[in-house]
């Protein structure tokens, strides 16, 4: 290509007067794209935000869409948790791949939206040791460790927990055991109900005081804490309020529980 000389007059006409690009500004002078920018730097000619040549682009090319296949119909926006993001990731120590499993968000949109936030993140040692105490190890999972659990866990259901299991095995029998007693241990939590008709599904009951009212509530006692730990495993869960079970109309409470396993199924 032969050397060129441009005015920073008839750059800046043509590039924001007349709205053209770098690439048909380097067609009209014969050179490649990166000799315009290279000109435009030199010069100190400002270029337009990536907003603004969208918009241009549009307007130049109308019906088409800018840099997309045609029937491209951009993602929308999912709105994300920025409380419980910052909870799973300081409390429960989970990565942000993990975080971005549990809200079923991309985890580069959960990075960018802690980020812009003002959330200082983890260094990499840091997070490793977090992570090695959080994680549920083998031995989590040995039967020692699950015989010790079932011993400190070993209970009888408390009232709210006898009644809904009550509603359990009269109105889906065959599909709900109580486990609360440490029959099962995922990730050391003890879920209440298990399903035990083939979902990966979970009902825990949640005494309004000892879940939420009351002050300096455990991280792992939360409702959407314990969504999260069993969720890591592939399991929904379903909280029912002690104050619902006391109050709702026992059609409602069968409702929710139906809606809950319609959902997973």
């Amino acid at each position: 290509m032969r050397p060129i000389n441009i005015k920073k007059k008839e750059l800046q006409e043509l590039y924001w007067q007349e709205g053209k690009s770098q690439a048909e500004i380097a067609s009209l002078f014969n050179c490649d794209r990166v000799t315009i920018q290279g000109w435009m730097v030199r010069l100190g000619i400002t270029t337009r935000s990536q907003s603004e040549a969208s918009k241009l682009w549009i307007q130049h090319h109308p019906g088409k869409h800018h840099k997309f296949p045609v029937g491209y119909k951009p993602l929308p926006r999912y709105p994300i948790n920025i409380d419980l993001a910052k909870s799973l990731y300081f409390a429960l120590g989970l990565g942000i791949p993990e975080i971005g499993k549990i809200l079923n968000i991309n985890s580069q949109v959960v990075y960018h939206r802690l980020k812009k936030a003002g959330v200082a993140f983890r260094k990499r040692g840091e997070a490793l040791r977090g992570r090695r105490r959080l994680d549920l190890s083998k031995s989590n999972h040995s039967s020692k460790f699950q015989k010790k659990m079932a011993e400190a866990l070993a209970r009888s259901p408390n009232k709210p927990e006898k009644y809904l299991d009550e509603l359990l095995q009269k109105y889906f029998p065959g599909h709900w055991e109580y486990v609360g007693d440490g029959k099962i241990i995922i990730s050391g939590l003890c879920p209440d109900f298990i399903n035990c008709n083939g979902l990966k599904a979970i009902i825990e009951v949640f005494g309004d005081y000892w879940h939420r009212d009351r002050v300096n509530i455990p991280i792992h006692q939360r409702d959407y804490a314990r969504k999260a730990i069993f969720g890591k495993y592939g399991y929904k869960t379903l909280i029912l309020w002690e104050s619902e079970l006391n109050q709702l109309p026992v059609s409602e409470i069968i409702t929710k529980i139906n809606e809950f396993t319609q959902v997973i199924e």
